[in-house]
């Protein structure tokens, strides 16, 4: 098994596909956050990631 840096990943990469289709859909990040078991934060890092259209909060610096 090949090591990566860094803490894992909260969700799969197929949970993190599937919460970026429910934010395109128009889902709330806090939604999102509940009902998966993750915070907010972790849901704006995904939907970023997954190149969705989201963000409640401002970037930041």
């Amino acid at each position: 098994m090949k090591k990566t840096p860094g803490r894992p990943r909260k969700l799969t990469p197929l949970e993190e596909l599937a919460l970026a289709n429910e934010k395109k859909n128009g889902a709330t990040l806090t939604e999102l956050a509940y009902n998966y078991g993750v915070s907010v934060w972790t849901v704006e890092r995904i939907v970023k990631r997954q190149g969705a259209q989201g963000g409640q909060y401002p970037a930041r610096r």
